[in-house]
């Protein structure tokens, strides 16, 4: 298989694993997923777009500019994350303060905070992907260990919270890399 047919087949995946019911297992196959095409040394996402030299824009929530995040925050919770508000294509609640971003700022975007500290797109690929068991498992306790220092202990839909943030942050991925998809299914046709 080609690196760009695999690279598609990675977003099918995600695709057909973000359709509810989505469960612990799936959402962690999408981080796997995410770490191969975005983190990896030879990111799929990379070796895809060689030919193409797509520039990626992703839209998302600006966590540091929104109004209701800032007065959150301002009584300094102990943990706080944007959740599926990250996604423009998801929040119905409120009008947020948005940004478009290239790959690495979107990486580098704040998703929540815990203790005082940022946690990034990327850190929350990262943990799920190489702690939580999506590519790696770390042992038990080091996996609570990490688990509470990644995300405070937090639990949404049933799940841990650091777990559940990768679905927007996989609905934007799709929407930024959307481009590179069409182009790729064009050039087969």
């Amino acid at each position: 298989m080609r690196p760009v047919h695999f690279f598609l087949r990675r977003l099918r995946d995600i695709d057909e694993w973000l359709t509810p019911p989505t469960d612990e297992y799936r959402i962690l196959q999408i981080a796997g997923h995410l770490r191969q095409c975005l983190l990896d040394q030879h990111a799929l996402l990379d070796v895809a777009n060689a030919e193409y030299r797509i520039k990626f824009r992703f839209e998302l929530a600006d966590f540091e500019n929104d109004c209701y995040n800032q007065h959150v925050l301002t009584m300094s919770p102990d943990s706080y994350f944007e959740m599926d508000g990250l996604s423009p294509r998801v929040r119905l609640t409120r009008n947020p303060a948005y940004k478009i971003v290239n790959r690495e700022e979107f990486l580098g975007s704040t998703v929540g905070i815990v203790k005082g500290e940022k946690r990034t797109v990327r850190d929350m690929i990262k943990h799920a992907a190489n702690k939580l068991g999506a590519v790696h498992l770390d042992n038990p306790a080091a996996h609570q260990q990490a688990l509470m220092g990644m995300i405070g202990g937090m639990r949404l839909m049933g799940m841990d919270a650091g777990i559940r943030v990768i679905v927007p942050i996989a609905q934007i991925f799709l929407a930024g890399v959307q481009p590179l998809r069409d182009a790729i299914e064009a050039a087969s046709a």
